[in-house]
């Protein structure tokens, strides 16, 4: 729905295989790993940065790229059942 409104994603840092093919096709770059999204932020910072669901630790060198502001989203009761799992961990519980 972004892109459908003409913004532009820079790029995805990918810990699931199904986004990662999402974002072949739609011809976005994507990243491995927090060192490779650390390194493409020095030479063009994010004006927005969204985290939705995501396994990885953002360092100080990510997030203090980030020009306007930041999303953060997490399908569960945080911070108890924090994570990718957030759901059925809070349901088990």
């Amino acid at each position: 729905m972004a892109m459908d409104m003409g913004h532009v994603i820079g790029a995805a840092l990918c810990a699931d295989a199904i986004f990662a093919d999402w974002t072949a096709r739609a011809n976005i770059l994507c990243l491995d790993n927090v060192e490779e999204l650390a390194t493409l932020l020095k030479f063009e910072p994010a004006k927005w940065f969204f985290f939705v669901v995501n396994p990885f630790v953002l360092p100080a060198k990510v997030t203090g790229r980030v020009r306007q502001g930041a999303f953060n989203y997490y399908d569960g009761p945080l911070p108890r059942y924090a994570g990718t799992h957030a759901t059925p961990w809070a349901l088990l519980a």
